[in-house]
């Protein structure tokens, strides 16, 4: 891409960064995705479902690193994760062995949990993730998003039970097409997916091909 876009393009470029850049959108590729992974199929009736679906979790304490990277053709985003602490809903205390107390306030039950969390003893991460995603801005009216580098690793064993079957990959792609629009996101690289959490998150799988995505 010309250093200097056409003015032509400018108006083009200056939407589409000001849309994919709206509450960290893209600077955060991994962490973004994370967050609207930790979620369920919806009970019939169960409060607080959103489109069918609930969040068992949310991330309380996470460290992250962002490094935007200017390209010939538009720019780089890599973003490295480290996530320390998740705080469990309500809804999933049961499934996930958080210890809670009971009373009855007026007409109604309640649950009180004094650590509703899941973390290390030792204060070190329970999920390491990073990835790296390319924008190409040649064609101004059409961008193009690629997938250049994703992995994760889990240092809890209940995460891993949890979100192993999923991948960093398929989360970077649900939360660009949902967030964006965008119906086709093309990978570059496949998913790593750690099975020890001690080594280190780029570290490539040799199982997974690479291939588009649609």
């Amino acid at each position: 891409m010309d250093p200097q876009p056409k003015e032509k393009d400018k108006a083009e470029i200056i939407e589409f960064l000001t849309k994919t850049f709206h509450q960290g959108g893209l600077m955060n590729p991994v962490s973004a995705a994370l967050a609207t992974s930790m979620e369920r199929k919806a009970l019939p009736g169960e409060d607080g479902a959103r489109e069918g679906r609930i969040a068992w979790g949310t991330i309380s304490d996470m460290q992250l690193v962002v490094n935007i990277i200017p390209t010939k053709e538009g720019f780089k985003v890599k973003e490295h994760v480290g996530v320390k602490k998740i705080m469990i809903s309500e809804n999933s205390w049961d499934e996930y062995d958080i210890a809670y107390t009971t009373y009855s306030y007026g007409n109604e039950i309640v649950k009180d949990a004094a650590s509703p969390y899941i973390f290390r003893d030792d204060g070190t991460d329970i999920i390491e993730a990073q990835g790296e995603i390319s924008v190409d801005l040649s064609n101004a009216k059409k961008p193009k998003i690629s997938i250049e580098s994703n992995a994760i690793s889990y240092g809890h064993h209940r995460l891993k039970e949890e979100l192993h079957s999923h991948s960093v990959l398929q989360w970077i792609i649900d939360f660009v097409q949902n967030a964006f629009g965008y119906n086709k996101v093309e990978v570059l690289e496949p998913v790593s997916i750690n099975e020890n959490p001690s080594q280190s998150p780029e570290t490539p799988s040799p199982e997974s091909p690479s291939q588009p995505t649609f």
